[in-house]
């Protein structure tokens, strides 16, 4: 995941791109766009941890946190817009961490793995392969080269 020379507040502003594309797309009814936005959050999301050597698979099993917001979380009243929306808040702790110079990496790996969790759960929801999406857009994006262009 190249950093392309970003500061990590950058990388984190990046992530709130991708979920804001989210929300446009799921307004628009595509269905399409819609997996390939969450799968940009997902990989802007390890794009940041990655700076830092996160483990995300070992923080995502630890991430108590999840359950504890998912009890006090229903989905089911909730418009899809809402709930794309609840991942928006949960960007805000990250973006926070990453203004400082002395990065919290403990809480920026149980916020991320939050968001990361939270996405997943959307997909779910949305009935998207995320794992599937994810690996498409990593084989697309390798046709690529920087911004887009083709190699």
């Amino acid at each position: 995941f190249p950093s392309h020379d970003t500061t990590h507040l950058e990388a984190a502003g990046m992530i709130g791109s991708e979920i804001g594309e989210t929300i446009v797309e799921d307004a628009l009814f595509n269905i399409n766009n819609l997996s390939e936005e969450l799968a940009d959050v997902v990989l802007r999301t390890i794009g940041l941890t990655q700076r830092f050597n996160i483990k995300l698979d070992l923080a995502i099993e630890q991430c108590s946190e999840w359950s504890e917001w998912a009890k006090k979380t229903s989905w089911d009243h909730r418009s899809n817009l809402e709930k794309l929306a609840l991942i928006c808040s949960q960007l805000s702790p990250i973006i926070n961490i990453c203004r400082h110079s002395e990065i919290d990496l403990e809480n920026l790996s149980k916020k991320s793995a939050l968001l990361l969790t939270s996405v997943q759960n959307i997909s779910n929801l949305y009935k998207i392969d995320l794992d599937l999406v994810i690996t498409n857009k990593i084989n697309k994006n390798l046709l690529k080269g920087k911004n887009g262009r083709p190699k």
